[in-house]
């Protein structure tokens, strides 16, 4: 399965705006891959990580559901 490394503009627009409780990890396998509201596919949290401290957006807790 391939996962995304690499966040579009639009969803870049989305991260900034994003409510960190719509995401949940997703599944024990894929504990690194982060998924939300509208995505069609996972991102990994590398990427979202990335992409959140280059626009200055602060972590907040991302709820863990298995």
């Amino acid at each position: 399965m391939l996962f995304k490394d690499t966040l579009t503009l639009a969803e870049t627009k989305q991260v900034k705006s994003m409510d960190i409780e719509m995401a949940s990890i997703v599944g024990e396998r894929l504990a690194n891959m982060i998924r939300w509201t509208d995505r069609q596919r996972p991102v990994t949290l590398c990427a979202l990580s990335y992409t959140m401290r280059c626009i200055g957006c602060q972590w907040r807790t991302i709820p863990t559901r298995f």
